[in-house]
């Protein structure tokens, strides 16, 4: 499981720590980087997670919307988003 950039976590948390902090030109990549988890962490795209396993014979991912998402959206909302936003990313490879 890696993490996503391009999901609803990722929007909610530039939100929060660029556009409202007055600083609308940080980048979803430095946000993760500096308000998730411990200083340093990354999150990556499908088509970037998909070039770092392009070894491998064959390669599935799977992003999935979880509450972590959702969590201060109205709940009759949810069904509204769809797994592709999800902040989780499953990725299986086989040699």
């Amino acid at each position: 499981m890696l993490y996503g950039r391009r999901s609803l976590k990722t929007l909610k948390l530039w939100v929060k720590y660029a556009l409202f902090a007055g600083k609308p030109w940080r980048s979803f990549k430095d946000v993760i980087w500096n308000h998730v988890e411990s200083l340093g962490t990354k999150a990556y795209t499908v088509s970037e997670l998909k070039q770092m396993f392009c070894q491998f014979a064959k390669v599935e991912t799977n992003p999935i919307l979880t509450q972590y998402d959702t969590d201060k959206i109205p709940k009759f909302l949810h069904k509204f988003f769809p797994d592709d936003w999800g902040f989780f990313i499953q990725i299986r490879a086989t040699k």
